[in-house]
C-alpha cells in the first residue's frame, strides 16, 4: 500500500497540444493567460494635485492672557501672599477658606463641610496635637524662644545701668 497515490491528482502536460488544436476548431482565438491585476479597495480615490494647494486657515494664537502663568507656577505661600493682598478685613471668612484650600487644609472633609469655622477648628485641633506632642526636654532647649523681660535677674540690670552714674558725673 502506498502512502500517496499521484495518479488521482497528477499535473500532466499530455492533452496541452489537443486544447489547442480545439481552439482552431471552434474558431475561438488563443490568446495566452495574462495577470489580471486585482482591483482592490481604497478608501479614498486617488489624488489629483491640483494647481493651486487648498489654503487651510491658521490656528489662532493661544490665548496666554487668559492663562495665569503666577497662579500655575508658583509657591502655595506666594500664592498665599497675593490673596492676602487682594482681600478685605472684611472678607476674613473667605480668606479662611481660600487659604485652607491653597494649604490643603481641609483636602479630607467634603465639600459642604468645608466652612471657614471648620477649617479653623481643624487648624487649632492639629496646633493643640503638635503641643501636646513635644515633650518638656526639647521645649527647654528652645527656652531663648519663650523668655521674657521678666525672667532676667536684677543683677543683670544693675550691670547694664551702672555705666549711667559714670555719664552723670561728667555733665556735673
Amino acid at each position: 500500500m502506498k502512502a500517496f497515490d499521484s495518479s488521482l491528482y497528477a499535473l500532466d502536460l499530455d492533452l496541452w497540444p489537443e486544447v489547442i488544436r480545439a481552439y482552431e476548431k471552434v474558431n475561438v482565438p488563443y490568446e495566452p493567460l495574462t495577470i489580471v491585476k486585482p482591483s482592490l479597495e481604497v478608501p479614498l480615490p486617488p489624488l489629483q494635485p491640483a494647481v493651486f494647494l487648498p489654503g487651510f486657515r491658521e490656528l489662532p494664537p493661544p490665548q496666554l492672557e487668559l492663562f495665569d502663568l503666577d497662579d500655575a507656577f508658583s509657591t502655595s505661600e506666594s500664592r498665599l501672599a497675593q490673596f492676602a493682598t487682594r482681600c478685605t478685613e472684611n472678607e476674613v471668612e473667605r480668606f479662611v477658606k481660600e487659604a485652607g484650600e491653597l494649604l490643603g487644609v481641609g483636602r479630607g472633609l467634603p465639600a459642604n463641610e468645608r466652612t471657614a469655622k471648620r477649617i479653623l477648628e481643624l487648624v487649632v485641633a492639629q496646633l493643640i496635637e503638635f503641643k501636646r506632642g513635644q515633650p518638656d526636654a526639647e521645649a527647654a532647649d528652645d527656652g531663648h524662644l519663650f523668655a521674657t523681660v521678666e525672667d532676667h535677674e536684677e543683677e543683670d540690670e544693675e550691670h547694664y545701668f551702672s555705666d549711667l552714674d559714670e555719664y552723670d558725673d561728667l555733665d556735673g
